[in-house]
């Protein structure tokens, strides 16, 4: 009687095969996950590169912080309060003390100049403008310059961060558009002190216009013409009267000059002093009388 095959080897080499094709397909799905990891690691990896190129993005406080430099706190509060709709108005000493020195120190150098100009213009084409105004613009100045400050900041932020600059380029150009500047503050200071000195000079040592000033001859012929009641007259011969006594004694707040008004065949001997009416603005006036000495009066 035959036996049966054996095919217990067969199965056995069956279940070899079955169990090398399941493993290989488990390994398969080990390296699929293995490279799905690798891929993530990857995508991490540009991430972060990307993260290092343009840099995380700061706040606007951040930026003005950096903007600011030294004593960035005072106006981070002003900032602050602006955000949240307040006043963000705050009396600035240094303002009051030396406006011009302080604004070339925040690098505010054009308002600086506006601040230093628009005075000196509106004073010469309105000479009858107030002191009170004046003072009211000194005024408004102090109180505004800080929230001013933070304002011109956040322009500038908002200017340089549409240039799409890296991180690292963005607050460097920050900090050198913003800071302060010691030499600006020293040339600020010296403009003050130059203007100062040439004010103190000016009130100090102004002298009085002589008989040969063009003007003081115009209104002493506007007066004789008043005075006489015609135009049809020459004033001639303007001296000045050698002071003497009395005379020498307020030689600093007058000057006397005598002259002489020819009115047809007559010659009229005739005084005049000029004397400050206000010294500080440098106006004069003029004063006629018969005598030096009625001048005295």
């Amino acid at each position: 009687m035959g036996k049966e095959p054996d095919n217990s080897s067969g199965q056995n080499q069956n279940s070899d095969e079955l169990d090398a094709a399941t493993g290989s397909a488990v390994d398969a799905e080990f390296s699929t996950e293995a490279t799905a990891g690798d891929t993530a690691t990857s995508d991490a990896t540009v991430d972060q590169v990307t993260g290092d190129s343009k840099g995380s993005e700061d706040s606007d406080e951040d930026l003005l912080r950096l903007f600011v430099g030294p004593n960035a706190e005072k106006f981070i509060k002003i900032y602050q309060a602006q955000q949240a709709k307040k006043a963000g108005m705050t009396f600035n000493w240094a303002v009051l003390i030396a406006a011009l020195p302080w604004l070339f120190y925040r690098k505010l150098y054009l308002t600086g100049l506006a601040v230093l100009l628009l005075p000196m213009l509106l004073l010469y084409f309105v000479p009858e403008v107030p002191n009170s105004a004046m003072t009211g613009l000194s005024v408004a100045l102090v109180l505004v310059a800080n929230s001013y400050y933070v304002s011109m900041a956040l322009r500038q932020i908002k200017k340089l961060k549409a240039q799409n600059l890296s991180r690292e380029e963005l607050h460097e150009r920050l900090k050198k558009s913003g800071g302060t500047s010691t030499a600006g503050a020293v040339i600020g200071g010296g403009i003050v002190a130059v203007l100062l000195a040439l004010t103190i000079y000016s009130i100090t040592n102004d002298e009085l216009p002589g008989c040969d000033d063009a003007t003081v001859r115009d209104i002493a012929e506007e007066l004789v013409i008043d005075a006489f009641g015609t135009s049809d007259l020459r004033l001639r011969y303007f001296t000045p009267v050698a002071p003497s006594g009395v005379l020498a004694e307020q030689e600093a707040t007058r000057n006397i000059c005598s002259f002489t008004v020819e009115l047809g065949d007559e010659q009229l001997d005739i005084f005049l002093a000029v004397t400050w009416q206000d010294k500080t603005e440098g106006l004069f006036q003029v004063q006629l009388g018969e005598s030096p000495e009625a001048l005295m009066q």
